[in-house]
């Protein structure tokens, strides 16, 4: 049972054709995820990760130019972390106040 009716969990569980270890990397290395996040004609000019169980992240996401090259924000703090197995964390969008 939910304790706050308002808020609500999502869990979302992906599968890649690729080798875990990779996989593993695209997620927890900074300059690789800079290179896959965002959609097609998106770009990543900055994430920040603080690795470990507690630690924040930060990603960053910019538009086209042609749809006016405005940045967003997504952040989160890592919950659990066990290495090529699980990676959990919740994940936020942030003001521009925020950063």
């Amino acid at each position: 049972m939910n304790v706050n009716p308002k808020k609500q969990d999502i869990v979302i569980t992906r599968e890649y054709d690729y080798p875990l270890e990779l996989v593993w990397k695209a997620w927890t290395d900074p300059t690789l995820v800079m290179k896959w996040w965002g959609p097609t004609n998106y770009t990543s000019p900055r994430c920040e990760i603080d690795f470990r169980e507690g630690g924040k992240y930060v990603f960053c996401m910019r538009t086209p130019i042609t749809q006016g090259g405005i940045e967003s924000y997504s952040a989160g703090v890592y919950k659990k972390i066990v290495p090529m197995e699980r990676l959990e964390f919740n994940s936020y969008i942030l003001g521009i106040e925020e950063i």
